[in-house]
């Protein structure tokens, strides 16, 4: 998984 979409991942987490 690259760098942003883990970030990306965080983030949809965190708005959920």
């Amino acid at each position: 998984v690259s760098l942003p979409d883990y970030i990306n991942w965080i983030s949809n987490k965190l708005n959920e």
